[in-house]
């Protein structure tokens, strides 16, 4: 007689079933954990967007949902929240900064693809989200009227005046970089004028010393 041994589990044995974890996998199934959240792609098109990700610049980073899995098998359900940060982020065509709601992930993307407005320019609309479609067309419109001759400071007050009705995002008072720089190059030419001449005086007062010196040197010489 043949005997079959049936495997007994708990029903918290983790068996890595499709569509488990941290909502990873479009394919979902029944058998899927009930606090996993959809993907992206999944949340467009099942009308299920991240809301907090359409009043800032996430480059597309949502919750994760899923479980933390110690060797007992004892599952215990957490989420995976984006990172978050207040930052002031350069904008060339404005020569002023924009302090918005940026994610890690966002930043970045901005690093690798040269600033803020080549990130505007070029990236996705579904990464951008609402906030940052709109700053793309704000900054395009900007673009053609300083090519029609506005002045920047114009174009600068009509948009903190259209920002002002958003509280997610501000404009902050403009750096001019060129005289920054300009000023920090004529400090250090100033602090090296000094230095040189100070060790040119240092110079001139060693050699000082030593022809005061020489005299008494030569006297010691001959009385020995």
């Amino acid at each position: 007689m043949w005997a079959t041994q049936v495997l007994q589990t708990s029903r918290t044995t983790y068996r890595g079933v499709r569509g488990s974890g941290a909502g990873q996998s479009l394919k979902t199934s029944a058998r899927s954990s009930s606090a996993s959240r959809p993907t992206q792609a999944a949340a467009v098109l099942s009308g299920q967007v991240f809301k907090r990700s359409q009043r800032g610049l996430f480059d597309g980073a949502l919750p994760q949902s899923g479980n933390v899995i110690p060797k007992s098998r004892q599952k215990t359900a957490r989420t995976w929240r984006p990172n978050v940060q207040l930052k002031s982020v350069w904008s060339d065509i404005l020569q002023a900064n924009l302090k918005l709601h940026v994610s890690t992930k966002a930043m970045r993307t901005m690093r690798k693809m040269g600033g803020l407005d080549t990130y505007l320019a070029k990236r996705d609309g579904a990464y951008l989200g609402e906030m940052g479609r709109s700053l793309r067309n704000q900054l395009g419109s900007i673009v053609r009227e300083k090519q029609n001759g506005v002045p920047l400071d114009v174009l600068r007050e009509e948009m903190n005046e259209t920002l002002g009705q958003n509280a997610d995002v501000s404009l902050e008072h403009g750096v001019d970089e060129a005289a920054t720089l300009k000023g920090t190059e004529d400090a250090l030419q100033t602090e090296m004028d000094r230095m040189t001449l100070e060790l040119q005086n240092k110079a001139t007062l060693q050699e000082r010393i030593g022809e005061a010196a020489a005299p008494a040197a030569q006297q010691q010489q001959q009385q020995q």
